[in-house]
């Protein structure tokens, strides 16, 4: 049976067999290994040179993460080295890309398991010529083998860190500096490096207070276009060495902006060409911050997503964004308020003549409540709220003067993994009525 099985599937074309081995492309990770699809390479030798040489499915890019478990022994640590080796010889004119995820602790790596695998970064450091999109999490024992990179990366686009350097006067800062294609940058809690940071397109900095270290670094990065900063800081900011610090950074070819905490941040920066900007802090008490940031910056944001945002500077923030066409608001309490605000139905006397706000909203995604114990992810009144909001935006419902765009899409995303709700069926059966696209995911 075995023969003929092998015989049928040596007679398939080879583009046959590429197409269905796309299927099943992925990256090896070394640490469930056992899920990599070995088993495209066992049905015979022509399989197996097809397989060994699709570098793109299957070859280009490879993880090892033990940041939460530990090597089970000597003979474990031996095998991933010799899968590592393999990898890497498997087409040695295309690039390569590969996280390298290990605890953060000087102490976890004197363990003998994860002391071990530190043989697997310096196979990975003698093909640095070859780097493309690299991750690297681990302790600052590793740096000396890093050390030797420097000057070593023509290929690298993409560089991700996130080393607590204990001993910074024994490691270089600019083993990373010489590397020319360099375009995006990930940093986490250390941001003393030496980059071509006027290269850089897309800058994420995580664990990042609002102090020098991290402003010199914005200040440098003129030409990004992407710039996330992740568990910022709101602490005051830290002087150091005498440098004064930024009064303004300007960021002008900045489009896409997500900030998370940290609102002193906008105090100092501005992006005149700003399209996308993400929120998600207590803006309450930090609104005066973006209202500047917005009003220095002179954007025209289109799209805005807001996330734990206090229901009293939500409308603010719409007055200060009229040109928005996307918008998404996540953990939000007291949801119907905010569904008020974005209702387009004629106010009666008594209103004053309220404004309309987010007149140009085309398409809007809405999250349930995550802490939310119910079959229905929203409750009754919220369902019945956004019922009229998409009524009132789709004029079946009086107008005023004021004009204000159709909606066009309507996204819902409820807790859990969970099969769409049948709650939402008369949600959805409206928005099919009217010509909303709607969409419901977890």
């Amino acid at each position: 049976m075995e023969k003929i099985v092998s015989s049928a599937a040596q007679n398939l074309p080879d583009d046959i067999i590429r197409e269905i081995f796309g299927y099943f492309s992925t990256s090896l990770r070394l640490h469930v290994s056992k899920e990599f699809p070995w088993f495209l390479g066992h049905v015979c030798s022509a399989w197996r040179t097809i397989f060994l040489t699709m570098t793109t499915e299957f070859w280009q890019s490879i993880s090892l993460d033990f940041r939460n478990q530990r090597p089970a022994d000597a003979r474990h640590i031996n095998c991933i080295l010799e899968m590592m080796r393999f990898f890497v010889t498997r087409n040695q004119e295309e690039t390569i890309s590969f996280k390298y995820l290990l605890p953060k602790d000087d102490w976890a790596h004197g363990q003998q398991g994860i002391a071990g695998l530190r043989r697997v970064l310096e196979v990975l450091v003698e093909e640095s010529m070859r780097w493309e999109s690299v991750s690297i999490e681990t302790a600052s024992l590793d740096l000396p083998t890093l050390q030797r990179v420097k000057d070593r990366l023509p290929s690298l686009r993409s560089l991700g860190l996130r080393i607590p350097v204990n001993h910074p006067s024994n490691i270089s800062p600019g083993m990373f500096e010489n590397a020319p294609s360099l375009q995006q940058v990930m940093l986490v809690g250390h941001f003393n490096w030496k980059l071509n940071w006027s290269s850089l397109t897309s800058l994420e900095l995580g664990q990042a207070h609002f102090e020098l270290d991290v402003l010199i670094v914005l200040s440098r990065a003129l030409n990004v276009e992407k710039l996330t900063i992740q568990h910022a800081s709101v602490n005051p900011p830290v002087m150091g060495s005498g440098t004064p610090m930024p009064q303004t950074i300007r960021l002008p070819h900045l489009k896409w902006f997500s900030l998370q905490g940290g609102a002193q941040f906008l105090t100092v920066l501005e992006a005149p060409k700003l399209d996308e900007l993400k929120l998600e802090f207590h803006i309450h008490r930090d609104l005066a911050s973006v209202t500047s940031f917005l009003s220095r910056s002179s954007c025209t944001i289109q799209r805005l997503t807001l996330k734990s945002i206090a229901q009293s500077a939500f409308a603010e923030i719409l007055r200060r964004t009229p040109k928005i066409e996307y918008l998404e608001l996540r953990r939000q309490s007291d949801l119907i308020r905010y569904l008020e605000a974005l209702d387009a139905s004629p106010r009666d006397s008594s209103s004053g003549g309220e404004e309309r706000l987010a007149r140009h909203l085309k398409s809007f995604t809405v999250a349930a409540s995550a802490y939310r114990i119910s079959s229905s992810p929203f409750s009754p009144p919220e369902l019945d709220r956004l019922m009229k909001l998409v009524k009132s935006r789709n004029r079946l419902e009086g107008r005023t003067d004021g004009h204000v765009e159709r909606l066009e899409t309507l996204t819902v995303i409820f807790p859990f993994a969970q099969a769409k709700p049948h709650s939402l069926g008369e949600l959805e059966t409206l928005c099919g009525d009217v010509g909303v696209s709607f969409r419901a995911l977890p």
